[in-house]
């Protein structure tokens, strides 16, 4: 259970998404998840089909996560890559920029 409170529930809460996303090798995903004000599982869970295509995600990234939540998802092997590119955006900086590294984005926080 969840005795001991360390730190406010909504922490928990996106620590949980973050956790989530990791799992799956989707963690790219949460910057832009939480740029659009979903920073939590359960926020992510009522998205509706729509918005994940708003925010960008490529459409094999919105499959993985719709199955992820709806955990028809097989969780990825260890040796498998995390998701480097996971908007539309990102994959049209890659093709722009040639690989390398991926480093070389834009959008710098």
């Amino acid at each position: 259970g969840i005795a001991q409170q360390t730190f406010p529930p909504a922490m928990a809460e996106a620590q949980d998404l973050d956790a989530f996303l990791a799992s799956y090798k989707l963690s790219r995903c949460v910057q832009h998840l939480l740029e659009h004000n979903i920073n939590t599982l359960d926020e992510l869970r009522k998205l509706p089909a729509n918005d994940l295509k708003a925010i960008g995600f490529l459409p094999e990234v919105r499959t993985r996560l719709q199955r992820a939540l709806a955990g028809q998802e097989a969780l990825p092997s260890k040796e498998e890559e995390e998701a480097k590119v996971v908007t539309v955006e990102e994959e049209e900086e890659l093709k722009l920029n040639g690989d390398q590294g991926g480093k070389s984005g834009g959008k710098k926080k």
